[in-house]
Parts: structure tokens; C-alpha cells; sequence
């Protein structure tokens, strides 16, 4: 685990209470390590138990997972040269010794970050799905009340605005099979129209099976998507939006005579 304090992550590595702490750079060139180590051990003999776990565990005074803007820069370096690998070579070809020089950082900052570089790749994954999923989410999350398809307008649905924002990540991903990414997208928007099917599709009659008009338009979304993708982001984001919604709104007359 990483200690910080006022500014400075240590470029060695100490042990103390059975944490580990990785001092990457210094303020100063001239900084005596043992010195800056022994203002690490005060500050933390300041902690109490909790307060220490929480501290090295990134954690705010609720507990809450916390993260500095180094760390995030840090992360989304190795994140973009794991991206850049990916386009070369298969992940099992990748060294984390190649991530760290594409990004410019150490092998020790990598350590301080990940185990392995399947980890990194999992986070990637995990924060492109994530983002996907807010920009679903947005046309209803904040009034649910009032949601309603056929109002629903380009401005409104920021999908397709997402993975543009995102290119490189979901051409790379959605093209790699084995990297398992399709499978997580597939699962993640299952489990939306799922917790949220009567919200979503409130004309669909009882007789519909549910389990299978959610799959056929899990598979209709990620087509899209694909599509999309596959043709080099050939139409821009705002018509690929347009499409979507009016495709959505053709089975609207269909399913309220059924």
C-alpha cells in the first residue's frame, strides 16, 4: 500500500505496522530519505488503528474510498498504454515492463497500483462499462416520474455520445473477443432492462415473455453499438442516436394493439 503526505509519495520501499510503503518522488533532490521516512512513521503514530487503515487504504473519514488526482493520472496512463499495447500484440505477449515504459512510470508504481496487469485490464473494462451504464441511466435517473420514450431526444440519450468520447477504448475491446469485454457490456445491460423492465417498457402486454424481450433488445442495443463500431464510426454520434429512437418508437403503435 501507498502512505502520502504532504504532497510526496516515498521512492523506496519500508514496511511499517505490516504495510508497505513506496516512496516514488521527492519534493526535493537533496531530501534525506531516513528523515522524510521518519515524518511518514509520525504522521501515521498520529492515526489511531482505524484511522491508519483507512488512511493507507485510501479511505475518508466515513470509510469511503477516496482517490487523489495523482493516482488518477497515474492509473489512466497505464490504462491508455495497456490500450495502445493491445493494439500491437495479444495480452498475454504484453510485460508489465512494456505498460510501465509506454507510460513513463516505474515498475515499482506499477506495483503500488495493480498485482498483475489482468488487474489493470479488469479496471479498464470496469470503468468504460461504468461510464456506458451513467449515460443509459441519464434520460430517467434523476426523474423517474416523468420518463417517457417517445419524449426521449438526442440531447437526452448521450450513448452513442459516450462510446464516441471513448473510441479507441470500445474499438479496441468490442473487436478483442477473448478479452471478455462483449460478455460484461451484454451482462451489464441485461441486468438494467431487468431491474428496470416496467420503467423501460411499460406497453410490453403480460403475454410478451419478459426474459425474451429482454434479450431481444439487449442483442438489438449491442448490435447498434457494434455497427457502429465496425463501420469506423462511419455516422456521427448525434444520427446514430436518431436511429436508435426511432427504431424504439416504431414498436410503440404495435405493442399497444397487442
Amino acid at each position: 500500500m501507498q502512505l502520502r503526505m504532504d504532497g510526496f509519495v516515498p521512492p523506496a520501499t519500508r514496511s511499517y505496522l505490516g504495510h508497505t510503503f513506496i516512496i516514488e518522488s521527492w519534493p526535493e533532490a537533496s531530501i534525506d530519505k531516513s528523515a522524510a521516512f521518519v515524518k511518514v512513521l509520525t504522521f501515521a503514530a498520529n492515526l489511531s488503528g482505524s484511522s491508519l487503515n483507512s488512511y493507507i487504504n485510501g479511505e475518508d473519514a466515513r470509510g469511503e474510498r477516496r482517490m487523489n488526482n495523482g493516482v488518477i493520472r497515474t492509473r489512466k496512463a497505464l490504462k491508455n498504454a495497456l490500450v495502445e499495447l493491445l493494439r500491437e500484440k495479444e495480452l498475454r505477449e504484453i510485460t508489465i515492463s512494456e505498460i510501465v515504459s509506454r507510460a513513463g512510470y516505474s515498475r515499482a508504481t506499477f506495483y503500488a497500483h495493480y498485482q498483475y496487469k489482468e488487474d489493470l485490464l479488469d479496471e479498464l473494462v470496469e470503468e468504460v462499462i461504468g461510464g456506458f451504464l451513467s449515460a443509459f441511466k441519464e434520460p430517467y435517473e434523476n426523474d423517474r416520474k416523468r420518463y417517457d420514450l417517445g419524449q426521449l431526444t438526442p440531447s437526452t440519450v448521450r450513448i452513442f455520445q459516450y462510446i464516441g468520447e471513448n473510441e479507441s477504448a470500445f474499438a479496441l475491446l468490442l473487436k478483442r473477443d477473448n478479452l471478455g469485454f462483449q460478455e460484461k457490456l451484454l451482462e451489464a445491460i441485461r441486468t438494467i432492462f431487468t431491474q428496470e423492465y416496467d420503467l423501460l417498457f411499460p406497453r410490453v402486454p403480460a403475454h410478451i415473455d419478459r426474459e425474451i424481450y429482454i434479450n431481444q433488445n439487449v442483442y438489438s442495443i449491442l448490435g447498434l453499438i457494434a455497427y457502429w463500431v465496425n463501420s469506423g464510426f462511419r455516422y456521427s454520434a448525434k444520427y446514430m442516436t436518431d436511429q436508435m429512437l426511432e427504431i424504439a418508437r416504431l414498436s410503440m403503435p404495435r405493442m399497444a394493439k397487442l
